[in-house]
This record gives C-alpha cells, structure tokens and sequence, in this order.
C-alpha cells in the first residue's frame, strides 16, 4: 500500500515523537518493515530543512536524506509542472500544501 506524508508526521516519526496517531505511527512501522511505501513530496523536505534551521540542526537534515536513499520504502515525489497544474485546479481546499 502506498501512502503520502505531510511534513509534521514526517518529522515526528524521525524524531520518535508520541504526537503520531496510533494508525498513522502504524502506517510508519509498516514502511520501516517493508510492508507500505511512504511517498515523500519534495517540498515536505524543504519544509524539514526549513524547520531545523529554525531550531538551528541544520546537519541533522543529511542524516535524514540519507535515510531515505536506496530506501524503497520511502519514496521522493518530485514537484513539476504536471503535478502544479493539477493543484491548480483544486479549488475547495484554501492551504496550498493541503490540496490533494
């Protein structure tokens, strides 16, 4: 089963946080066990950087790509003209970032 992350789930499963959902930290397990595949959007991990800059580990965000790479479980989606023109046209949802 595939699945996509916003950047708060993300952020508190990598830094083992109690704030996950019992279904979403189930889902996170699953990924970790090769049973499910997180997709990643690209801007998620610019929202990471954006974030441990904040709180000033900016180094801790290399160890979080490396994570990810040769990991099949977890997987990049990159951000492209296609997938703005499909954004653009989802009109009932007012956050940018929230629009499916």
């Amino acid at each position: 089963m595939k699945y996509v992350t916003d950047t708060h789930p993300l952020v508190w499963f990598l830094l083992n946080k109690y704030n996950l959902s019992p279904r979403v930290k189930e889902i996170f397990e699953k990924a970790e066990e090769g049973e499910a595949v997180i997709m990643i959007p690209s801007i998620v991990l610019l929202e990471i950087l954006r974030i441990l800059e904040k709180i000033e580990v900016r180094a801790y965000f290399k160890k979080t790509l490396e994570q990810f790479k040769g990991n099949d479980n977890y997987q990049i989606y990159p951000l492209n003209l296609k997938i703005v023109d499909s954004v653009s046209k989802i009109e009932k949802i007012g956050k940018i970032h929230d629009r499916k």
